[in-house]
């Protein structure tokens, strides 16, 4: 099916246009509460980023410039008739507050519960990243951490300073 609109003799296809327009938001409507999972264990299946950045809003977008160009040559030529291109005004208007409110959607939507769940596990591992180089060398031994080879060079250089400063303090 040919969604690119052309010039038609018919100004009817601008309602054929439109419905194409709603559905392809229906379609990313849909994909905002996709969910993928088991019980407990559910993850949306499309990210924030992956739906504000979707293809199906810029094909939308696309038609959406499409269809003005044809409207604005119909009313620039005098052959759209005043129903025809009131018709296409409501929509467009009505098309702008749809995509205005999926956006919102999109942005305002909840995590699931298994992805509060990730996140929280997400934030602490950063805290623990935050601490790990400034705790010592020893203590994360004793603990198990293995810690790769550069960072447990800084750490011993850093406890190496740290005497040399003790050290000089003391005299």
């Amino acid at each position: 099916m040919n969604t690119t609109p052309a010039a038609p003799v018919d100004p009817g296809a601008i309602k054929i246009w439109f419905a194409q327009v709603y559905g392809k938001i229906d379609e990313v409507h849909a994909a905002i509460f996709a969910t993928s999972g088991w019980l407990l264990f559910k993850t949306h299946t499309h990210s924030t980023d992956d739906l504000l950045n979707n293809p199906t809003l810029e094909a939308i977008r696309a038609l959406c410039g499409q269809i003005d160009n044809v409207v604005q040559s119909w009313q620039q030529s005098g052959t759209a008739d005043p129903p025809t291109v009131q018709y296409y005004y409501d929509n467009r208007i009505l098309v702008e507050q749809k995509l205005s409110s999926l956006r919102a959607e999109i942005v305002a939507r909840k995590p699931t519960f298994w992805e509060e769940i990730l996140q929280t596990l997400g934030h602490l591992l950063q805290i623990v990243r935050k601490l790990l180089p400034a705790l010592p060398g020893i203590f994360l031994r004793s603990l198990g951490i293995r810690v790769d080879l550069a960072q447990q060079h800084l750490q011993d250089r850093s406890d190496e300073l740290d005497e040399l400063i003790d050290g000089l303090l003391r005299k």
